[in-house]
């Protein structure tokens, strides 16, 4: 294995088939950790946990780790996590635990097919979790009852996500939200959704809605809805008429849907976009 230090990072370049923190003991403070294709193919349960110094930025990507196990990254001072690009296919509950600095966690262009709540326990101050390009089929209840910071992101574009609980955003604490649910595979929302909680944005550029129906209650809670790129060409015609119901101020493509604060007091609305 060898170590190049710049500045305060640290780039492994030798392949390693299992990471495990032996190899890690720095002698100085560490800003950046990459471990960039080095055909890793699992990661030690409590990975730097026992290490003088943790890195503010873990960098794990471009590798054959198919698994990440209960405790893989424990007691951490670590702020970023960048897992990107792997073949991740499973994680075990609790996988994150007690990472109580972290702030943004990353793991994009996996394999990921099952996402559950439980991979993340006590990780107050997260505040961005990325999926992006897995292969996602359904979010369930709670799905982010772990979020605490308001304005959290939330991205899980160019997944399989076809099913999505009424009570997803359920016992969570962390509101005014970016929702990213990009090219999905999403027919329709849940009535209630959006009851209970605030949002700055919702994206749903690129799945196959067919209608909308929203059950609001007092005032819209929902800043910007994006609907763009629905593969209808009759759509834009149908958002203007839900603007007009709901008296929202739409962009100049009748994509973007930014809503006024106003009352609404339990009404229920369907939108059916045409064929």
């Amino acid at each position: 294995m060898t170590t190049d230090f710049e500045v305060f990072s640290a780039a492994i370049t030798s392949d390693m088939s299992m990471l495990c923190t032996k190899h890690f003991n720095f002698s100085h403070s560490v800003d950046y950790l990459t471990i960039d294709d080095c055909n890793v193919e699992e990661i030690e349960t409590e990975f730097l946990m026992n290490t003088k110094y943790h890195p503010s930025a873990l960098q794990i990507s471009q590798n054959p780790i198919q698994a990440l196990r209960k405790h893989t990254f424990k007691n951490l001072e670590i702020k970023w996590f960048y897992l990107d690009g792997n073949l991740i296919e499973m994680i075990d509950p609790e996988a994150f635990f007690n990472l109580t600095n972290v702030k943004t966690i990353s793991l994009q262009s996996n394999r990921i097919r099952i996402y559950n709540s439980d991979f993340f326990v006590n990780v107050p101050n997260l505040d961005t979790l990325n999926f992006e390009n897995n292969r996602i089929q359904h979010l369930n209840e709670h799905s982010f009852k772990f979020l605490q910071v308001d304005g959290s992101a939330l991205y899980l574009g160019l997944n399989k996500i076809s099913e999505i609980d009424p009570n997803v955003f359920g016992n969570m604490t962390a509101d005014n939200l970016t929702v990213d649910l990009r090219y999905n595979a999403i027919n329709n929302l849940p009535v209630k959704i959006f009851q209970g909680r605030n949002f700055h944005s919702f994206n749903l550029t690129g799945n196959h809605l067919m209608y909308l129906r929203f059950e609001l209650k007092y005032e819209p809670t929902v800043e910007i809805l994006d609907y763009n790129d629905n593969l209808n060409p009759y759509i834009i015609e149908d958002l203007k008429l839900f603007a007009k119901v709901f008296h929202l101020r739409s962009g100049a493509s009748g994509l973007f849907l930014i809503l006024a604060q106003q009352n609404v007091f339990f009404s229920v609305f369907t939108i059916y976009f045409n064929k």
